[in-house]
């Protein structure tokens, strides 16, 4: 059993290394690879991702809602893999993304081909994301003892009235902006 538990880069790299790890040694059943990364970045095209969740199905990328490194790259088609977490700035919220048709990645492609209410979508996206960063809350949100925090106020309050977890459903109904 091999477990990861990473950020920043370290996370990104340890997505590669799973999924090398799991190409290697998965097929042999010697290897179950276990990831949780922590404010990553997209690491690959959308053949990567396929590859990925079809090889390393336990995998959880979490993410605050505002952090700007787990936002990019935004260009070049690049794409975050699945099973997402999602802690909102108010660390009150825990949303599970676990559809890999849930992710909303932009600026690629088939979003510039797209209809109106996309584009719409994708420059509400890139508004929040420049105010984000010009508050400073695309920079402390990435930080370690951020992620830290968040988590533990959504583990003490879990089950109170001012806590929810929400698990995303498949078909795209709840969408991932990170």
């Amino acid at each position: 059993r091999c477990r990861r538990c990473l950020h920043s880069l370290g996370g990104a790299l340890s997505t590669l290394f799973a999924l090398d790890a799991a190409t290697a040694f998965g097929e042999t059943g010697e290897a179950r690879i276990v990831v949780y990364n922590y404010g990553s970045p997209r690491v690959g095209d959308a053949e990567f991702v396929r590859a990925y969740s079809d090889r390393v199905a336990d995998s959880w990328r979490i993410y605050n809602i505002a952090d700007a490194v787990a936002d990019v790259p935004r260009l070049l088609g690049y794409k975050h893999v699945p099973n997402g977490v999602m802690i909102d700035g108010t660390k009150k919220v825990l949303q599970v993304l676990a559809s890999p048709g849930s992710t909303f990645d932009t600026l690629d492609e088939d979003t510039f081909a797209s209809d109106d209410v996309a584009m719409s979508r994708v420059f509400e996206n890139e508004l929040e994301f420049g105010a984000n960063l010009l508050q400073g809350r695309g920079v402390s949100e990435h930080m370690e003892d951020f992620y830290f925090d968040g988590l533990q106020e959504v583990v003490m309050r879990y089950g109170s009235e001012d806590c929810w977890v929400k698990r995303g459903g498949g078909g795209g109904d709840v969408q991932d902006d990170a």
